[in-house]
């Protein structure tokens, strides 16, 4: 290849799209789209049966939506969120805290208008 070439390459509409749960392992995967509006979807898996914390903080801290509270069987889960409409929260920065299983895992999700 000549060195007076350029090659240039541009790649539209690309999507990160989350692995299958493997068994016996406890995860969040992050938030889609991100940054998104509503519906976010929010998948997880849980490695056994036990309680399960699905809850959103703004940066301050604040807890603005409780999604899941409650026991859950083994497997793979998916909650949307309409972060405007259920929680009335403003377009920003929002921490997705899973707690399961004796792990706690956070993802980060930009909520946009």
């Amino acid at each position: 290849m000549d060195a007076d070439k350029t090659i240039v390459a541009e790649f539209r509409g690309a999507t990160a799209v989350p692995a299958p749960a493997l068994p016996g392992v406890t995860e969040l995967s992050p938030p889609s789209p991100n940054p998104g509006s509503s519906p976010l979807r929010i998948e997880f898996s849980v490695a056994r049966r036990g309680p399960v914390r699905l809850r959103v903080f703004d940066v301050t801290g604040r807890e603005v939506a409780a999604l899941v509270r409650g026991m859950r069987d083994p497997g793979r889960n998916s909650v949307s969120w309409r972060p405007a409409t259920e929680s009335g929260v403003r377009p920003g920065v929002y921490l997705v805290r899973l707690e399961a299983a004796d792990r706690i895992t956070t993802r980060r999700v930009v909520v946009l208008e």
